[in-house]
């Protein structure tokens, strides 16, 4: 069972209609019918069946790729092909209780007759226009047909020409305590690997590097427990070295040296592909159902757990935690290989960056080698994953390699359009661009491909605040808190928006709704951001002194971060911008560059909009600092963006934005 890729998606008849699953159209006669991707997969699955019982987690895997998913996004879609029944005549949408869904191709006595206006008209119409309607018809016909074909070569009908990427991956040189085995089983890892990469072809022949474009060499030094690597690609036309890399390994760490290459070299060989892949297929398979079903449910428990994060729920948290890694840990059992479960490790790892509850140094760097290890196990395990390829445009953002981050980006958008992680990274990496419109596009596509993650939500306001349009995302925002009251991420998102707007009216009505929310009794989480809010509009309105003595409290806590149930966001980088942007809104120029420069060195960069030439002026007391300006200018990398930022920032539909420059 493989997930439904609407792209290479044959044309199928469902009783007298055509699906064109490529265009998402489907053919009723003359007329034509758009339907949204999810529907048309949905439809597509439940027509391949053949009027045999499809069930929601089938449903989940080939429609939905596995992921987690909503049960109101799930019946969405099938409404939305019931009403398609009901509006056609030509099949019945069937429940089968506590099993699932068939389709029922309706007979061409049971099919509905078209009773349309136009049709009642022709009905009544004098012989000779009778007589007239076959030309009509047979002229018709053949514009269906001639646009079909168009369609058809438009998406890919006729073979269309890629740039299929020829490598030789040579022998593995051996020095030192290495054994040709060692080499050999590195060699052999590394091929597997790349061939896993849809337009990467292998050139075989271990000595010679007729007939490919490029040629992996490497070598194999040092201890045989802790191997030192070094991996060359080469283009052989002008025997240029394109790419070197040596990799080591830490005494006592998980992530191994070998690790390291074949997911390196993986990578760097995506990079100089076409970011639009071809249509020649990878070599990585589809996750039996029962894999991919216990995949499933552990996404849906990660959600759940992010859920009760953002409610301070810590019990309910680390208990859907923990149950998240028994769930993945069982998938592994099984599949050793599976790269679903791999991710789910690697973000149950990962975060927060700094140590947890009961974590001293030493086993907090060990556990972030081990979320690196499973990331690099899921590269080589599944190169051309989506969610495997938005982790590495994330972690190329991360370290501010802004280019690779983009060819990640958009490639596992054109292997995959639906994927959710790529579509909201990718929203958030175009608004740390300035390209805050186009992000906007890719942050509601995300939020509709799962509508009941709350954290994904909030891309929407987010982009919508970047993009200048602070009504439609504060309404959005004001809708969110209604639903989840207790959700200190979106009250703190709010606080921010009014802060920076140096609205003191707007942030004191903020607390009265939120007290007419809890009829005045909050929860403490709530409550003490709350506190905060009323410090910041006294601040505001002259009376800094409470604000301050929060702000110093906050920098003396975050030199030590003790564990996420603090208060802190994902890493120490991301409290420390939003401190700075406190600081700066209340005036401590010195306090808010210095929280700044120490974020961005943590490659910490979360508010696309408080960045310079943003949608919000920062007040100029920070950005006319000399320390300031030079911050945007002190590596190559924070130079570039913000001379992307700069001119993108004409994208921007809103008026005196220049006070932000900074630069």
């Amino acid at each position: 069972m493989t997930p439904i890729s609407l792209a290479t998606e044959l044309e199928r008849a469902l009783g007298r209609l055509r699906l064109i699953p490529s265009g998402c159209e489907i053919l009723d006669g003359s007329e034509r019918i758009i339907v949204e991707p999810r529907v048309m997969q949905v439809l597509v699955a439940l027509a391949q069946a053949e009027g045999a019982v499809v069930s929601r987690q089938t449903l989940i895997i080939t429609c939905w790729d596995g992921r987690a998913v909503s049960e109101d996004a799930i019946n969405r879609a099938l409404s939305r092909i019931r009403q398609l029944a009901q509006t056609t005549g030509a099949f019945n949408l069937r429940t089968v209780r506590k099993v699932g869904y068939r389709l029922d191709v309706a007979t061409r006595s049971e099919a509905l007759p078209d009773i349309s206006v136009s049709k009642l008209i022709q009905d009544k119409a004098p012989d000779q226009k009778g007589r007239r309607r076959p030309i009509g018809l047979w002229v018709g016909i053949g514009l269906i047909i001639v646009f079909s074909i168009m369609i058809w070569w438009m998406t890919g009908g006729f073979p269309r020409e890629s740039h299929i990427v020829r490598i030789n991956v040579s022998d593995i040189t051996v020095a030192g305590e290495q054994s040709a085995a060692q080499a050999a089983d590195l060699r052999a890892r590394l091929e597997d690997t790349l061939s896993r990469i849809r337009d990467v072809r292998l050139i075989e022949g271990p000595h010679s590097g007729a007939d490919a474009e490029y040629q992996l060499t490497g070598a194999l030094s040092g201890p045989a427990v802790s191997p030192e690597i070094t991996l060359r690609l080469s283009r052989l036309k002008d025997h240029n070295r394109v790419w070197t890399s040596h990799f080591i390994e830490r005494p006592g760490m998980p992530l191994t040296s070998s690790q390291q290459a074949v997911a390196a070299a993986a990578q760097y060989v995506t990079l100089i592909l076409k970011t639009d892949p071809g249509t020649s297929a990878s070599a990585s398979s589809a996750a039996p159902p029962e894999i991919a079903g216990k995949v499933t449910a552990a996404r849906q428990t990660l959600a759940q757990a992010h859920d009760a994060r953002s409610h301070r729920d810590w019990d309910r948290f680390k208990a859907l935690m923990y149950d998240v890694d028994r769930r993945a840990d069982d998938v592994l059992a099984q599949a050793p290989r599976n790269a679903g479960a791999l991710m789910l490790k690697y973000q149950l790892l990962a975060l927060p960056r700094y140590p947890r509850t009961g974590e001293d140094q030493v086993r907090f760097a060990k556990r972030l080698s081990q979320a690196e290890a499973y990331l690099a196990q899921a590269v080589e395990a599944a190169p051309d994953d989506p969610e495997v390829l938005s982790a590495a445009a994330q972690a190329a953002v991360v370290r501010q390699d802004w280019a690779a981050s983009d060819r990640f980006f958009t490639r596992a958008l054109a292997i995959d359009p639906n994927a959710p992680d790529a579509n909201l990274w990718y929203g958030y990496y175009l608004g740390l661009m300035n390209r805050c419109s186009e992000g906007l596009d890719y942050a509601r596509k995300a939020a509709a491909l799962v509508p009941n993650d709350a954290w994904r939500q909030l891309a929407v306001p987010r982009l919508l605040l970047c993009d200048g349009k602070t009504k439609a995302a504060g309404e959005l925002y004001a809708a969110a808190l209604k639903r989840e009251p207790g959700n200190v991420f979106i009250l703190r998102e709010v606080y921010m928006m009014r802060l920076a707007q140096r609205d003191a009216k707007a942030l004191l009505a903020l607390n009265d709704y939120m007290h007419g929310l809890w009829q005045g009794r909050p929860p403490q989480p709530v409550a003490s951001l709350m506190a905060r809010i009323a410090a910041g509009a006294e601040m505001l309105n002259g009376k800094p002194a409470a604000y301050d003595q929060l702000l110093q409290a906050d920098l003396k806590a975050l030199d030590q971060p003790i564990n996420e149930t603090a208060g802190f966001g994902p890493t120490v980088g991301d409290s420390l911008f939003r401190l700075g942007l406190e600081y700066a809104e209340a005036g401590n120029g010195e306090a808010a560059t210095g929280c700044f420069m120490r974020a961005v060195n943590e490659g910490a960069l979360p508010l696309p909009w408080a960045l310079p030439y943003g949608a919000i002026p920062i007040p100029s007391l920070t950005t006319q600092r000399a320390d300031y300006k030079a911050l945007w200018k002190s590596t190559p990398q924070l130079n570039e963006l913000t001379r992307q930022r700069k001119a993108n920032r004409s994208l921007l539909r809103v008026v005196g934005f220049g006070a932000n420059s900074g630069a």
